[in-house]
């Protein structure tokens, strides 16, 4: 289910195309154009790269293969001429299991990158008729941060200060009732071994989170990585991870629902209407008394939540994993 949005400005033709599912999507689409090369445009990173694989149909139309993150979008824009061949078609061959290998193919200064993440044979189709085939013998396995994790919670709002997390698993699953209701910034800390044989100038490696409820601020070897906002929790670490020893922070924030649940646990002290909005402000706020109710961190003027209502998932969750993918270079 793509969704997508056509604009023409002089010869320029701009799709913005959506996946409006909640899960990764590939797709082959089909665009109303002939006679030029088709570019990705990302409204996530700014990053622009030329089409790798796209085939001019016979009909006049250009098919191209997309692949979607959750949710994910691309701006797929035609505004130059077709020049020189190009590949049309990717067939893969595997003997572990009768699913589709992943890869990736890129365009390089010289022919393109060829990106898989699994051993396996490839046979490229060009435009012009010509193949080329290409295989990978092996792949390193993912390695997996297993725990155990520090953890360190903001002060103030009921979770411990620093805790350790055998293994990762949503704050609402957790038995102290600090973390389980906690809302704000949690650090995860954690430091871990890749042997050198791991890291090759063929390969690159990546980063992987896994499930993060919402949003990480990530730091490997002191290198700031960015905030990951949406799935993939995903970031090239290539020339940043380093044999023996490496050092990993991640920041993590969850929503506000979980917190104000947990107030609901402990007596009000002050008045709602039964629609659920606030009756008066209570006197120990105008006054600036101390609260009632200390074990309530939260102060609302609408009752949003009850002490039932279902906590979100919160924290990293995992599994966090360093992948590596082998790259090769072609040429038509």
């Amino acid at each position: 289910k793509l969704n997508y949005i056509h604009r023409r400005s002089g010869e320029t033709d701009y799709y913005f195309v959506a996946n409006s599912e909640e899960r990764p999507v590939e797709a082959k689409a089909v665009f109303r154009v002939s006679g030029r090369q088709p570019e990705l445009w990302y409204p996530d990173t700014g990053r622009i790269e030329p089409c790798s694989v796209y085939n001019e149909r016979d009909d006049g139309q250009i098919e191209v293969p997309l692949r979607f993150d959750p949710a994910g979008s691309v701006f797929v824009v035609f505004r130059q001429k077709r020049a020189g061949d190009h590949i049309i078609d990717v067939k893969t061959v595997r003997t572990t299991t009768t699913q589709p290998l992943s890869f990736k193919i890129a365009s390089a200064t010289s022919g393109y990158d060829f990106i898989t993440t699994e051993p396996g044979s490839f046979t490229l189709t060009a435009a012009s008729g010509k193949k080329t085939s290409i295989s990978f013998e092996s792949v390193p396995a993912p390695v997996v941060l297993a725990g155990p994790w520090d953890v360190s919670f903001a002060p103030g709002w009921g979770a411990p200060e620093h805790t350790v997390f055998d293994k990762l698993i949503s704050w609402p699953e957790h038995s102290d009732l600090g973390i389980k209701y906690f809302s704000g910034t949690a650090v995860y800390k954690k430091t871990f071994s890749i042997p050198a044989d791991y890291i090759s100038k063929d390969r690159k490696l990546f980063l992987d989170l896994g499930d993060v409820q919402v949003i990480a601020d990530v730091t490997l070897n002191g290198k700031n990585l960015g905030i990951f906002w949406k799935p993939p929790f995903r970031a090239d670490i290539s020339g940043i991870m380093k044999s023996g020893e490496n050092t990993l922070e991640v920041k993590v924030v969850n929503l506000w629902p979980n917190r104000l649940i947990g107030d609901e646990q402990f007596p009000d002290d002050c008045k709602f209407e039964p629609a659920g909005n606030i009756k008066q402000w209570p006197t120990w706020l105008t006054n600036g008394l101390p609260r009632p109710e200390p074990r309530r961190l939260t102060f609302t003027t609408w009752k949003h939540w009850k002490k039932d209502d279902k906590l979100l998932p919160s924290g990293l969750i995992g599994p966090v994993t360093i992948q590596a993918t082998e790259v090769k270079k072609i040429e038509l």
